[in-house]
């Protein structure tokens, strides 16, 4: 189903989906301190990444869809039902693959900014 919706980027957002939600119930835990403080360091760098690349993904995939699209059209012609079922079908998976890129790309923004500054201690020898 979500390749239905998202195209062949669907495997990249389902990754970054699950490791938003480990980096949310991570927070929680730490938030209400049921576990000892972690380090966030390599988090706070997959987080950035994320933001950056999902809506670029997400982009790479409506220029795909549009393009599988006016290539559908193209070949069948603008009468025929079919041509009109692939059209729609791979617009959908632009304004799809669009939408969760930027969702994608809020959330892991958000949990970017929510996580604790990571402490630089300098020892003075």
């Amino acid at each position: 189903t979500l390749e239905k919706y998202l195209g062949f980027s669907w495997p990249f957002f389902a990754a970054v989906l699950v490791f938003n939600l480990y980096v949310t119930a991570a927070w929680f835990i730490e938030m209400f301190e049921f576990a000892p403080p972690r380090d966030w360091n390599g988090v706070d760098q997959a987080l950035h990444w994320a933001t950056e690349a999902c809506p670029l993904v997400g982009l790479l995939t409506t220029f795909a869809s549009l393009l599988t699209a006016l290539l559908a059209y193209g070949a069948a012609g603008p009468g025929q039902p079919g041509t009109q079922a692939a059209f729609i079908t791979q617009f959908a998976i632009a304004f799809g693959s669009s939408i969760a890129g930027g969702l994608l790309s809020l959330v892991s923004f958000t949990l970017h900014r929510l996580l604790p500054e990571p402490d630089f201690e300098t020892s003075s020898e």
